[in-house]
């Protein structure tokens, strides 16, 4: 199991490199749910990147069962009674939020976040992170795997994706505009 210390440092990490998340915006303890559910759960794994001191450089949350994870946390941690509590303001028209249309993703495993911390971005640490991922999926003999990123102002992050490898899903892209996804073979 992940150390307490390891938590706290990935989760500073997520909140730093991964803003724009709305999972992140929910606070560290919301994040701290979640890397303690993935760590428990035998659908997902946490790939962690350290340096050869043992520093945490960076992270991935992998989903084997992605179209699910979002209901899995859900049902089986705190994160419940907020769901009640949303339903509860959206039936009496509380609230007037809009969530936007989403769609199912690829059946297939899902690297969630990936991060790298802020002093180790562009010195390579990020396909070091993601050769880490594969050796992973490699090992639960995965062959191909996705990942999202908001498609607004997100071109660093697109232009990584590509260059490491990873091709655009045109209908998944087109099908939302919030969202685009890429996918990658296993080698």
């Amino acid at each position: 199991m992940m150390k307490i210390d390891e938590r706290q440092k990935i989760i500073a990490i997520s909140r730093e490199g991964l803003r724009n998340s709305r999972l992140v915006q929910l606070g560290a303890k919301a994040l701290d749910i979640v890397f303690k559910y993935a760590v428990a759960s035998p659908l997902e794994d946490i790939v962690v990147l350290r340096t050869p001191k043992g520093d945490i450089v960076g992270f991935a949350l992998i989903s084997y069962a992605p179209g699910s994870f979002g209901r899995r946390l859900l049902c089986h941690g705190p994160f419940l009674a907020c769901f009640v509590a949303n339903i509860w303001r959206l039936r009496w028209g509380i609230s007037s939020v809009k969530t936007p249309k989403m769609t199912m993703a690829p059946n297939i495993p899902e690297a969630i976040f990936i991060c790298i911390d802020a002093p180790y971005r562009g010195k390579d640490w990020g396909g070091r992170l993601i050769g880490e991922i594969e050796n992973v999926l490699k090992q639960n003999n995965v062959t191909n795997y996705f990942v999202k990123t908001e498609a607004d102002n997100n071109q660093k992050v697109i232009d990584f994706y590509l260059k490491a490898g990873f091709k655009n899903i045109p209908t998944a892209s087109a099908s939302t505009n919030f969202f685009l996804y890429f996918i990658k073979n296993v080698h």
